[in-house]
């Protein structure tokens, strides 16, 4: 039994902090004990099963007279000040339990894994986040994570090769995986006249959403018949569009498996992604699926289970589209292999990797 604490930032609804879940989840159904140290957010954590697993939430052992200040003021300017960073990160290491493994999920909360002294210092790596910032200070705070004395974990090929070109040692390779027992094939809408673009949509730049704006855009001078449908936590400021636009924000797991199968084509344009979830999501529950090549590549290939475009090039996003709405074997063929790929990328696999990557690192491997 190995006692594991993931320091985490807070427990909001992301594709990051669901792969810390389906793995510390299955870690703890194996024995092991599990506890999520968070600077807030404990009244998010209802969309996690988390029965085995102990939760410390730092905002709640702040008494709300010396934290709302603070607090308001970050939600209100939505942006992280340096003074908070440094407090939350300086709280979170103060609030690390006795552990054998310390992971960090979070550039902040990799200076907090570090600086607790608390159990082996693990770096679970999801993404290159200097990537998200354009500010030369927070690109340079998170760059220097990678500086740190932590031992990394990463969850693809493309991201283990660019850090392998800064750590001495290779970073131990845990690809994501789908839960086939939510994410599956359901009844499809009866009306199909319609055809419903399916994406997920953030405010970052990066995420592509303005490049599927204009994808659609120009998809619409050749099909009237078609509807961009974006699944969103976030309040977007979404432009005039000349083709129906819906904004939906599912509650469940199962609502969104829901909408990945009453879709008729899942889109994602990110720039970049770690390991994204959604288009494995989208073909476990047969919705072809058209996506950029960074971070899928693991899995997407082009032309057998996904049609694979370049980044900010939405007259590729476009055709591709459009060539699997007017081509019905394409499509058959695409849902059918993606299907099979879904298959073979499994959560209980993913932990059976972190669990051997954690087991070496606790024995100074």
């Amino acid at each position: 039994m190995v006692r594991v604490n993931f320091t985490m930032w807070d427990l909001g609804r992301s594709g990051g902090a669901r792969v810390v879940f389906e793995v510390g989840t299955r870690l703890a159904a194996k024995g092991h004990e599990i506890t999520y140290t968070t600077l807030r957010g404990a009244s998010a954590s209802s969309w996690f099963c988390h029965s085995k697993c102990r939760i410390i939430c730092v905002e709640d052992k702040i008494p709300i007279v010396k934290r709302s200040p603070q607090y308001l003021l970050n939600y209100a300017l939505k942006r992280i000040y340096p003074q908070y960073m440094v407090d939350g990160t300086e709280a979170l290491a103060k609030a690390t339990p006795e552990c054998d493994v310390n992971i960090a999920t979070y550039f902040p909360t990799a200076y907090a894994v570090d600086r607790s002294g608390i159990g082996v210092p693990v770096y679970y790596i999801q993404a290159y986040e200097p990537f998200f910032f354009e500010d030369h200070y927070w690109r340079r705070m998170a760059e220097e994570t990678y500086l740190l004395p932590l031992k990394p974990i990463t969850v693809s090929t493309w991201l283990r090769d660019r850090l392998g070109e800064i750590y001495r040692n290779e970073p131990a390779l845990c690809p994501n995986g789908v839960d086939r027992s939510v994410f599956y094939p359901r009844a499809k809408r009866k009306d199909r006249n319609e055809k419903k673009i399916l994406c997920i949509g953030r405010r970052m730049v990066l995420k592509g959403l303005n490049d599927l704006i204009e994808a659609m855009t120009l998809l619409y001078r050749q099909r009237r018949d078609v509807r961009l449908v974006i699944v969103t936590p976030d309040k977007l400021n979404i432009p005039q569009t000349t083709f129906p636009t819906e904004i939906v924000r599912p509650e469940t797991d199962d609502q969104l498996a829901e909408l990945y199968s009453q879709s008729d084509i899942f889109a994602s344009p990110s720039w970049y992604e770690g390991f994204p979830l959604p288009p494995l999501e989208a073909m476990s529950c047969g919705t072809p699926v058209v996506t950029t090549r960074i971070g899928a590549e693991d899995y997407a290939a082009d032309g057998e289970n996904a049609l694979i475009v370049e980044p900010r090039k939405p007259e590729q996003m476009a055709a591709a589209i459009l060539r699997i709405l007017n081509d019905p074997n394409l499509r058959d063929k695409l849902v059918s292999n993606g299907i099979e790929t879904a298959k073979k990328l499994t959560w209980d696999e993913t932990a059976n990797k972190v669990e051997a990557a954690l087991f070496r690192m606790a024995n100074g491997k």
